[in-house]
């Protein structure tokens, strides 16, 4: 009897040692069960170190959730785990996928929202069109006269640029000498491509009358007559983009958007449900 309860426990301490010399091995070699690049694995909240590994199995991850159990057991404990979204692209240990949550390495996505968006592209709108205004950004005359034909005898020397469109504006404009020269709201009733080109036209028209008053020394010094043309540049300026962007929300009524097509304005008055349109019939 005796003989037979020391055969048992011999065999009973082969399998357990091999069992976690298995297990001891499996610790150390890195892993990876899934076909593709990638794999996610989404942790939720509350949940404890068997289920995490059980979920981690079954996407291909580790092996088993018992070596996971043990590395977790091994860095010190599943309260250091933590929840949300692991993005997997490599073999690893178990130790090392236990670390990576404990860590709370999760995987970020990007968010993209449409104000951000729109308030972005208004911001390249207003750099442009401010551009714009200024009468040296379309002519080839872009600092100084240069070396053009010059019957007027206009100054050649650079720096005339920075002082026009900086220096004298910081020294001498201030907002009201703008907000007094806006213009009203114009709808030209044209194509985006028109209302540009109209308004650079109008621009390219003040190349001479700033030379002129350049070389009189009217962006020197607190000269009324800089001032009064430089105010009217910026405000020029100041009111295109103000129509251009009511002229795009107005416009942003009769495009349609999704598939199949619906019309904003009809999204606007609560006509149409766009969330399936949104999404895709597909």
């Amino acid at each position: 009897m005796k003989r037979l309860l020391l055969i048992i426990l011999v065999i009973a301490v082969t399998i357990v040692g091999g069992a976690l010399a298995v297990l001891i091995a499996r610790l150390n070699q890195p892993y990876k069960g899934f076909a593709g690049p990638e794999q996610f694995v989404e942790v939720p909240t509350g949940s404890g170190v068997a289920a995490i590994g059980t979920r981690l199995a079954e996407a291909g991850v580790v092996r088993d959730p018992v070596s996971f159990r043990y590395a977790v057991w091994l860095i010190g404990g599943s309260k250091t785990l933590k929840a949300g979204e692991y993005r997997f692209d490599r073999a690893m240990t178990p130790e090392e996928v236990a670390r990576k949550l404990a860590r709370g390495d999760v995987y970020l996505r990007q968010i993209t929202f449409r104000e951000g968006l729109t308030i972005r592209d208004l911001g390249y709108l207003a750099h442009f069109i401010g551009d714009g205004s200024q009468p040296m950004h379309v002519s080839v005359h872009i600092n100084g006269w240069g070396n053009y034909p010059n019957p007027q005898g206009f100054s050649t020397a650079s720096g005339l640029h920075a002082r026009f469109e900086g220096a004298f504006v910081r020294s001498w404009i201030m907002e009201q000498d703008i907000s007094q020269k806006l213009t009203p709201y114009r709808d030209c009733r044209c194509t985006i491509q028109k209302r540009t080109t109209d308004y650079l036209a109008a621009t390219q028209r003040e190349v001479i009358a700033l030379f002129q008053m350049e070389k009189s020394g009217a962006f020197n010094t607190n000269d009324e007559a800089g001032k009064a043309f430089v105010s009217k540049r910026l405000a020029a300026a100041a009111s295109e983009l103000r129509d251009m962007i009511v002229d795009a929300w107005r416009r942003s009524a009769e495009v349609s958007v999704g598939h199949p097509p619906i019309p904003v304005r009809d999204i606007e008055s609560g006509r149409t449900n766009a969330l399936n349109a949104l999404q895709g019939d597909n």
